[in-house]
């Protein structure tokens, strides 16, 4: 069976409103709620509140955006993450895990 790559975060597509109840400036992108244990994202540094732009250059508004994009990948995969933490744009190299279930 095909495996897809996880990249081993929960969170939120940001809408203004919910910018607003966060109080943060960025009203695009994927917001971190949750870190998984054990997958590449917390490995890579990804931190709860770090909104998710892109990904290899695929802008990311959605958590259809996110999946879709991952679905596409394995687990073992690497991915450029760009992301915003305190108002700067940062970059991780993501290694895809499978999902434990």
């Amino acid at each position: 069976m095909f495996k897809k790559g996880l990249l081993g975060v929960r969170g939120v597509a940001l809408k203004s409103s919910y910018s607003r109840q966060l109080n943060i400036d960025e009203t695009e992108g994927f917001y971190i709620d949750e870190i998984e244990e054990g997958f590449g994202a917390g490995t890579a540094g990804l931190t709860r509140g770090d909104i998710i732009k892109s990904i290899d250059g695929f802008k990311i508004n959605r958590f259809s955006d996110l999946s879709g994009y991952l679905s596409s990948k394995r687990p073992g995969d690497k991915v450029e993450v760009n992301f915003v933490r305190e108002g700067k744009l940062k970059t991780a190299i993501v290694t895809l895990k499978k999902s434990s279930n």
